[in-house]
């Protein structure tokens, strides 16, 4: 019988997740490459980048939200992505 390896559960602090978060927002590397990085899966990256997206607002209302927080109807998500689209189109002048 072969055994097979299995990861114990980490534990991860809020200041790491967020470190994780930011630089997968920022897009500077893959999400592959942050994987590699940050001895991480992509999942789990892609799973607080979300939560990112979706509690932003709350720095600024003074509490994090647990639903998909809007801003004017759109939600963070579709903001972020806007701003990408802004940066991608004036940087190619």
């Amino acid at each position: 019988m072969s055994k097979m390896s299995r990861r114990s559960s980490r534990k991860f602090t809020a200041a790491f997740k967020a470190q994780v978060a930011l630089e997968a927002v920022k897009e500077n590397q893959t999400m592959a490459e942050l994987a590699m990085r940050f001895d991480l899966s992509t999942l789990q990256i892609g799973i607080w980048k979300k939560q990112l997206a979706e509690n932003a607002s709350g720095v600024f209302e003074g509490a994090a939200t647990t639903t998909t927080s809007t801003w004017g109807g759109a939600s963070i998500l579709d903001l972020l992505h806007e701003c990408k689209t802004m940066n991608q189109d004036t940087s190619g002048r």
